[in-house]
């Protein structure tokens, strides 16, 4: 991970990280929680992310770029780009998370299971004017997967050019 945020650090919105890259992060362990959120892994904790650049991140189980759990981020004008992992590429969502996601891109990420672009499971995403493009995966939801409780809001999203074996675009469960 290039940043972990674990249990028990529980930063909240004035926790702010502006204008940052972050690139070649790896979580590639054995067990949790060393195998997610490459570039990203926050647990309870919700930062503000503004500006930041999400690329080349990997984690061998979810959350290429990002990993969070229970956490209600708050993310404007954050490009993920060419991030991989099995569900996520990149950005997984877990635990009722409920981030926001506003004018943000979703490019080129890769997911080896679900979510190439974007992974929510549970919670209330509010995702405004953003772009998933280009992202694959290699079974359900290339640019997004939703799924088990989902009450989020899409709003002036575009969604193009994405591929999976189902749900090229979006899968919802």
């Amino acid at each position: 991970h290039v940043f972990y945020h674990p249990q028990g650090l529980n930063l909240d919105e004035t926790s702010i990280l502006n204008g940052f890259i972050v690139r070649d992060g790896n979580a590639d362990g054995a067990a949790w929680p060393n195998y997610d959120g490459g570039g990203m892994y926050n647990w309870n904790s919700s930062p503000t992310l503004l500006n930041c650049t999400f690329t080349t991140n990997n984690a061998s189980n979810e959350g290429g770029g990002i990993f969070a759990w229970h956490e209600n981020s708050i993310l404007e004008n954050c490009l993920f780009t060419m991030n991989s992992a099995g569900y996520g590429g990149g950005m997984h969502n877990d635990g009722n998370s409920s981030p926001t996601l506003i004018d943000c891109i979703f490019n080129e990420n890769k997911a080896e299971k679900d979510g190439g672009g974007l992974y929510c499971w549970g919670g209330t995403p509010m995702v405004t004017n953003c772009e998933f493009s280009e992202n694959t995966a290699l079974d359900e939801g290339g640019g997004m997967y939703l799924c088990c409780d989902l009450r989020g809001v899409f709003a002036d999203c575009q969604i193009f050019l994405n591929t999976a074996y189902r749900g090229g675009g979006i899968y919802n469960t």
